[in-house]
């Protein structure tokens, strides 16, 4: 079995995750957050990852649904 290096790393290995979810939902679209907020209700951990994301100090100027 082949092992992965990191090649910008120093000493080559990857970094241990800084967290773990049940639930990574990718695309923050009207489904993608229907499903995180779903899932969080019944108590998982979700990571949601926008492909566009917005600057925080913006968050609900430009995107009312949020």
């Amino acid at each position: 079995m082949a092992r992965l290096t990191d090649p910008s790393a120093i000493d080559g290995k990857f970094a241990a995750p800084d967290e773990h979810a049940q639930l990574l939902v990718i695309g923050a679209g009207a489904a993608g957050t229907a499903a995180a907020i779903e899932a969080a209700k019944l108590g998982a951990g979700v990571v949601l990852i926008d492909e566009n994301p917005v600057d925080p100090g913006l968050m609900g100027l430009d995107t009312p649904l949020f």
